[in-house]
């Protein structure tokens, strides 16, 4: 752990949208099957999503891979089974707000993610056969929230979800009707698109957000025994009967027409199958309920010395705080069998090497200094380059964290020869990261992430216990 800590501070973590196959970017090229058969190349507009599609080391894995990669083996075996240069699916991963308008412009050939079919949607693309069918939208909250049995009970709450989502579309709808009805409406929050269901999840378990959106097939896996504290409301589904489907361009109409044709070929089992995704689930640790009293308890005592140090070193103390609950649980008495000490778990040497040794370093302040001294170090010497802004500085000392500064360097120049933006972390260095290191640095980062909101939503609530607290000092 010895710098375990420090290329996570003060980040504004995303998840990965990771490549299967990285390839320098292409201009738009709209067209139908015949072009797409001549390059020998199928473009495939994917979304990084736990159990869908996701890499690690180099490996490609997920539902939506499983599904390509049968599509790849049935047009070589229809259409080019005679010839010796076979096409392959080249995936392209996509942030989920934008998957339509890349394909519309003709930087993909098909949408292959976990789409559901809207009327909105039908006026922009076309979609194939479902892959899935009878999908029903569930509300989701914790266990302890009583069912609801009326769909009205939803008026008046707060529902976490992403704006480019169907869940999205069908609380819109919601709202319309109760306008009609004369009730308060459901207050949509709209979350960064690179959170996805399952992380929704589990800061609703975690106590962050009261409630959320899944579609069933989905909330059967995470319900299921992945997520515990869960209770997902049937009686009051937001769309029934949906149907989840491939998309592309509506002036592919022989692609179209194959990848109907691949569809038809398949058992349904095989395109999906509760049991394999609950396979390709990889269950990391839960998120801690840090709303809990006893952990707001904990940061409203530390948070001067956080808000100190922060502005001293020009760092955000919510990020501070995300870190230091991930490392110690926010005990400032914490060690390590390691020989780590402290809220931000440092080793002896790595305080030695910004100047605060011995006592000091398992002190409240002297641990939180020294941890801000390190990244300011980390920011200064390896993310200093004027074309970084403030934020993807940031994200780029956290994709450190495991990495290593000088490797995410060198990423970063491997990314401008790929075609991706050597200067922003989401949706391109971060693939190669993903690709080169493996899963490890997501996860640690994600985790951190869902913290820093769940601080940045109860701010009023730290606050809160911050002024109780000190009104009840002598």
């Amino acid at each position: 752990m010895m710098r375990r800590w420090i290329w996570a501070l003060l980040a504004l973590c995303c998840f990965p949208l990771l490549a299967a196959e990285l390839k320098p970017q292409r201009l738009p090229q709209p067209g139908d099957l015949e072009s797409i058969l001549q390059k020998r190349e199928l473009r495939a507009l994917v979304v990084y999503e736990r159990g869908f599609y996701f890499l690690d080391r180099g490996a490609q894995y997920g539902i939506l891979v499983n599904q390509l990669q049968g599509f790849e083996r049935w047009l070589n075996k229809t259409y080019l089974a005679k010839e010796k240069v076979k096409l392959k699916v080249v995936y392209i991963p996509v942030r989920q707000d934008k998957l339509l308008d890349y394909l519309t412009e003709g930087r993909g050939d098909l949408v292959a993610a976990t789409m559901t079919v809207t009327p909105t949607r039908r006026e922009q693309v076309a979609f194939s056969r479902p892959l899935i069918s009878s999908i029903e939208e569930w509300v989701v909250s914790q266990q302890s929230l009583p069912a609801f049995s009326r769909i009205t009970q939803l008026s008046g709450r707060r529902v976490w979800v992403r704006a480019s989502s169907s869940y999205y579309e069908s609380l819109r709808q919601l709202n319309w009707l109760f306008r009609e009805l004369g009730l308060p409406p459901v207050y949509i929050e709209t979350v960064p698109e690179y959170l996805q269901d399952g992380d929704l999840l589990e800061m609703v378990a975690a106590g962050i957000i009261p409630l959320t959106v899944t579609d069933s097939y989905k909330g059967r896996i995470w319900l299921g025994g992945m997520i515990s504290g869960l209770k997902a409301h049937k009686l009051i589904p937001l769309r029934s009967n949906g149907n989840s489907a491939w998309a592309l361009r509506k002036n592919s109409p022989e692609l179209l027409k194959a990848v109907n044709g691949y569809l038809a070929s398949v058992s349904r089992n095989s395109l999906y199958s509760d049991m394999t995704l609950r396979r390709l689930l990889v269950r990391s640790d839960q998120m801690s309920n840090i709303l809990a009293p006893d952990p707001i308890g904990r940061l409203a005592t530390i948070r001067k010395v956080l808000e100190k140090y922060a502005n001293q070193y020009d760092l955000d103390w919510l990020m501070l705080a995300a870190l230091g609950y991930k490392e110690s649980g926010l005990n400032p008495k914490a060690r390590s069998p390691k020989g780590a000490v402290g809220l931000m778990q440092l080793l002896p040497s790595t305080g030695w090497e910004v100047g605060i040794n011995g006592a000091r370093l398992t002190t409240l302040e002297g641990n939180v200094e020294a941890a801000c001294r390190y990244m300011r170090l980390i920011l200064d010497t390896y993310f200093n380059d004027p074309k970084l802004d403030r934020l993807n500085r940031h994200l780029f000392a956290l994709a450190a964290y495991n990495a290593g500064p000088n490797r995410v360097q060198a990423l970063r120049g491997k990314a401008e020869k790929l075609g991706l933006d050597p200067n922003v972390w989401f949706g391109n260095v971060d693939q190669l990261v993903a690709n080169e290191v493996g899963q490890g640095p997501i996860n640690y980062v994600g985790t951190i992430y869902k913290y820093y909101v769940a601080y940045r939503f109860s701010l009023p609530q730290i606050e809160g216990k911050a002024a109780a607290i000190e009104a009840a000092q002598p």
